[in-house]
């Protein structure tokens, strides 16, 4: 089972030193903020593995149509299939993306302006997610936010 266990003594402060702590961990877990900064460094690793193995973190991606693929071979040559300048590689592999940070939520994004047609898809390209939130990288966010919650330590 998931979720975050929490053994407490009372310590040497006695129940005072107790109440003090328990109200730092309630104010550390109202603002997350720098766990979710911290998370979006965490997830580049995970952008980066999925481009470098074209998608198969997220299911595979599809290959590129004929014609485009033989264009890009003279264009581009050498270039990995979902890459032309880096640009977007570097934005979410390299720097990471970009987090907007809450206090109990965020969103991880980029600001390159074609991402979202690889991300989504169009009626002429299928979708290459980009962007995802893996299931060990959200395990990652877990604890990271359960040691700073408890601990107050990134």
């Amino acid at each position: 089972m998931g979720g975050i266990h929490l053994h407490l003594d009372v310590d040497e402060r006695g129940l005072e030193g107790t109440e003090e702590s328990l109200r730092d961990m309630r104010q550390r877990a109202r603002n997350l903020k720098p766990v979710f900064e911290k998370a979006g460094l965490a997830l580049r690793k995970y952008a980066k593995s999925n481009y470098l193995s074209n998608g198969l973190e997220v299911g595979g991606w599809n290959p590129l149509q004929p014609k485009y693929a033989a264009w890009k071979a003279i264009n581009f040559p050498g270039a990995p299939p979902m890459v032309r300048t880096g640009r977007l590689f570097n934005s979410v592999a390299v720097v990471g993306p970009d987090v907007d940070a809450h206090d109990t939520w965020a969103t991880y994004s980029t600001d390159v302006e074609y991402a979202k047609f690889h991300q989504y898809g169009t009626t002429k390209m299928p979708k290459r997610q980009i962007l995802f939130a893996p299931e060990l990288w959200t395990k990652e966010v877990a604890e990271m936010a359960a040691d700073f919650v408890v601990n107050g330590t990134i």
